[in-house]
C-alpha cells in the first residue's frame, strides 16, 4: 500500500485526491445523545497534512470505504446543500443502552476509533406543545386562535412530542419517530362554564373544533387538555397537556392588516397569454390579547381582489404596474384594507434551485449500476421569482467524474437530457451544473451506486 503524495495518485486503488488534499487525520465523536434504530448526526475532524481543516463533501465522500472506515455502511459521510459533509451513523434498533466501537485510518495510515454510547430507540410519550409555522419554516404547524367564523385545526404532526428521555422530538421526526411510538393521542374541550372537561373528539385525529362545537357558539376561550397513552403504561394522566384555543369575535380584534402572499404577481399568463384577469392571493389578520388571529374569509367582503391582463403586443413584455386588492371587515366600523402588489408580465425564471431539498434530501441518493440515470431535472426543486413551481427544463453539466472512465458512461452531457450510468458499485460525487434559462444553480450530488 502507498500513501497519497499528488493529485490523481491513489491509496489502494481507491482514494482520488481533488486539488491535491492529503487528508493525514480523522476524529469522530458523538453529538449529543446516540438513539438507537434511526440515522444520528457525528461530530467529525478531518486534517490534511498541513493541519488544515477539510469539509468538502467533494474529498470526504471518497472515505466511503471499509478501506477507511471500518465500519462503513452503519457511518457514512453524505452532502449537503452547501457543499459541506454530513457523518451519519445508522444504529441498530435495540431496547437496552449498548455501545458500538467504530475505527477507521487515514489515507496516510494514522488509525482512530472511538466509542458510542447508545441508548434505547426513541419513543414518543408525551405531548408538551404545538409547532408554529415559523419554527418549522415548512407547512407544518398550528394556530391556535381563530376568529368566531372559523376553525381550530391541529394535525397530529403539528404537537410537539417529547421523548422518554425528556428530548423534544424535531417536527421532521415525526413520521420516523412519532408515527412508530404506537402511543394514542386523546383531546377533551372544557368549556369556560362547566368545571369538567366535556366533549371528547375523536382520538388519534388531532383537533379540530369551531366555536360551535364546544358546548356554545359564544365561547371564546376554550381549554384543550390533550392526553398521551403509552403501550405498557397504565397511568397515561401524568402524560397531559392542557392549553387554549380562542374563538374571537371579529369586534375584539385589534390591529388589522392584509398583505400579498408575495409581492410580484404574475399577469395570467405571462408565458403564455391569455385575456382573463387573476385573483390576488392576500392574508388578513390582526390581534387579540397579544395573539395573532387570521381573518376567514366569512369575516370580510371582496371589493378588489384581482389583477388584470397585461397584453405584451401593446406593452411588450417585462411590464411591471402596480395594482393593489382592497376588502372591508364585517366588524362595526366597517374597516378598509388594503394590498399593495405589483404585477407583472415577464416570463418566468427560475431564481432559486436545490436538490437536497428534494430526491438528494437524505444527503445522497441511491441508484443501481448498469441503469441509466436519467432524472437530475425533476430531482431538483425549483422556483420562479412568481414563487412557483415552473417546468423549466434545465441544460446539465456533469464533472469531477471518477478518472477511471469504466466506471461510468456518460451522454449528451450538457444538454437538457444527459445520461449517466455508473458501471462500478461504490459512493461517488458528482458535481452538476444546472441551468435554467440563465439562471445557474451549481450542486455536489452524492451517489450510492449498488
Amino acid at each position: 500500500m502507498g500513501v497519497v503524495l499528488t493529485s490523481g495518485k491513489t491509496f489502494a486503488d481507491k482514494f482520488e485526491v481533488s486539488n491535491a488534499v492529503k487528508i493525514a487525520k480523522i476524529s469522530i465523536s458523538a453529538n449529543g445523545t446516540v438513539y438507537g434504530g434511526q440515522d444520528n448526526v457525528l461530530s467529525y475532524t478531518v486534517l490534511d497534512t498541513e493541519g488544515n481543516e477539510i469539509k468538502d463533501i467533494d474529498t470526504l465522500c471518497q472515505l466511503n470505504d471499509t478501506e477507511f472506515l471500518k465500519d462503513f455502511g452503519k457511518i457514512k459521510f453524505v452532502g449537503s446543500k452547501d457543499g459541506t459533509a454530513v457523518l451519519k451513523y445508522t444504529a441498530a434498533s435495540t431496547t437496552n443502552k449498548t455501545m458500538d466501537t467504530l475505527s477507521w485510518i487515514s489515507p496516510t495510515l494514522e488509525f482512530g476509533s472511538t466509542t458510542l454510547n447508545i441508548v434505547p430507540d426513541r419513543k414518543a410519550v408525551a405531548v408538551v406543545g404545538t409547532w408554529s409555522y415559523p419554527e418549522t419554516g415548512w407547512n407544518v404547524g398550528a394556530k391556535l386562535t381563530t376568529t368566531s367564523n372559523g376553525s381550530i385545526n391541529i394535525p397530529l404532526n403539528a404537537y410537539k412530542y417529547e421523548d422518554q428521555y425528556g428530548d423534544l422530538i424535531p417536527w421532521y421526526e415525526y413520521a420516523s419517530v412519532v408515527s412508530n411510538s404506537g402511543i394514542t393521542v386523546a383531546n377533551e374541550f372544557k368549556s369556560a362554564d362547566l368545571p369538567v372537561y366535556v366533549s371528547s373528539v375523536v382520538t388519534n385525529a388531532g383537533l379540530s373544533a369551531n366555536a360551535g362545537a364546544v358546548t356554545a357558539s359564544s365561547i371564546q376561550k376554550v381549554e384543550v387538555k390533550t392526553e398521551v397513552t403509552v403501550p405498557g403504561e397504565t397511568n397515561a394522566r401524568k402524560n397531559e397537556f392542557s392549553y387554549q384555543v380562542a374563538f374571537v369575535a371579529i369586534d375584539d380584534i385589534t390591529g388589522l392588516a392584509m398583505g400579498a402572499n408575495h409581492d410580484t404577481w404574475k399577469s395570467i399568463d405571462a408565458d403564455y397569454p391569455t385575456t382573463s384577469s387573476a385573483i390576488i392571493g392576500f392574508w388578513a389578520s390582526g390581534y387579540y390579547a397579544g395573539m395573532g388571529v387570521d381573518l376567514q374569509a366569512t369575516d370580510y367582503t371582496v371589493i378588489d381582489g384581482r389583477y388584470d391582463y397585461i397584453n405584451p403586443t401593446k406593452t411588450g413584455y417585462d411590464k411591471t404596474v402596480d395594482d393593489s386588492a382592497s376588502i372591508v371587515v364585517k366588524n362595526n366600523l366597517g374597516t378598509v384594507l388594503k394590498a399593495d402588489v405589483k404585477v407583472s408580465n415577464e416570463k418566468s425564471k427560475v431564481v432559486d434551485a436545490d436538490a437536497y431539498r428534494a430526491a438528494f434530501s437524505a444527503g445522497y441518493r441511491t441508484v443501481t449500476r448498469g441503469t441509466a440515470y436519467t432524472d437530475f431535472q425533476t430531482d431538483v426543486w425549483s422556483k420562479t421569482q412568481y414563487n412557483e413551481a415552473r417546468a423549466i427544463t434545465p441544460r446539465v453539466t456533469f464533472s469531477n467524474l471518477p478518472a477511471d472512465t469504466t466506471k461510468y458512461v456518460l451522454a449528451d452531457n450538457g444538454t437538457n437530457h444527459p445520461s449517466l450510468t455508473f458501471t462500478t458499485a461504490g459512493w461517488y460525487t458528482v458535481k452538476a451544473q444546472y441551468n435554467f434559462e440563465g439562471f445557474v444553480y451549481d450542486a455536489v450530488l452524492v451517489f450510492e451506486v449498488r
